[in-house]
């Protein structure tokens, strides 16, 4: 009898040692794609445009959002990457079509009188972004799970333009970030124990185990959700460029010249 206890012991000992060999996880890295070309629109003029960086909103409660959170990996690695890009992308836009600027600036409440003073016009940028998982399907396989489906993004890109002294607003501009892009398919895959969670003792486990080791699995297991979150980073910020591109007028922002300056001249105490 002690000789069986003794094989049934070396029996789980081999299995679980056999089966707690993880398979790896190909992981496919992020590459961002934040620079937009824009051709210079007219001559110089003297006018200064102050950058601001842009705010990001508190992400939104999205049903479908449990599971791989793509807005905790957009805030931990890339929400800086592209507040820098989208602050470069507005100096840009406006020194393309013209203005002298400056910035970007983080705080313009700190700014000093005689700067705001100088300033012609401010631009303050706002995104409210959220990364929305469609179609969802989680399923387990022989020793690994997986979970698939669509990364959407949806929200909105807020621009203001306002008189830096007064902080009246002249013009404000809303682009929707839904449908400004196709939705990107993903796939994250995980090793896991797949016994289906049923408990039939330290033999019935051990046979279970065996079994299981019979079954054929990956060599390998793959992780795209990186690269994707990339993609739709990269793409947002190209569709909102050639947005803003598209919107921001030389002629308008001139034509509030005259308001601009009464603003500026009114007493202060």
């Amino acid at each position: 009898m002690i000789v069986v206890k003794n094989s049934v012991i070396l029996l789980v000992v081999a299995v679980l040692a056999g089966c707690s060999s993880s398979i790896p996880v190909r992981k496919e890295s992020a590459s961002l794609n934040l620079q937009y070309t824009i051709e210079k629109k007219g001559g110089m003029v003297d006018e200064v445009i102050a950058i601001m960086e842009p705010t990001f909103s508190a992400p939104n409660n999205v049903k479908g959002n449990n599971g791989v959170s793509f807005y905790n990996n957009f805030a931990t690695r890339y929400k800086q990457k592209l507040a820098k890009a989208l602050s470069t992308g507005f100096w840009e836009l406006f020194s393309a079509k013209g203005f002298k600027t400056k910035g970007p600036f983080t705080d313009f409440d700190g700014l000093p009188y005689l700067e705001k003073k100088s300033i012609y016009l401010a631009s303050i940028p706002y995104v409210d972004i959220n990364f929305v998982k469609e179609s969802v399907s989680k399923k387990c396989g022989t020793g690994y799970c997986w979970e698939e489906g669509y990364l959407n993004v949806t929200g909105e890109f807020t621009y203001k333009i306002i008189e830096p002294l007064t902080g009246q607003i002249f013009l404000t501009r809303r682009v929707s970030l839904s449908g400004l892009n196709p939705r990107k398919a993903y796939t994250r895959q995980w090793a896991a124990n797949t016994s289906g969670g049923k408990s039939f003792g330290l033999i019935g486990s051990a046979i279970g185990a065996a079994y299981e080791a019979t079954k054929k699995k990956p060599t390998e297991l793959i992780d795209n959700t990186d690269k994707v979150l990339g993609e739709v980073i990269s793409d947002f910020y190209q569709q909102a460029m050639k947005k803003l591109d598209a919107y921001i007028s030389k002629e308008e922002l001139l034509s509030y010249k005259e308001d601009v300056m009464k603003l500026k001249g009114l007493k202060r105490f």
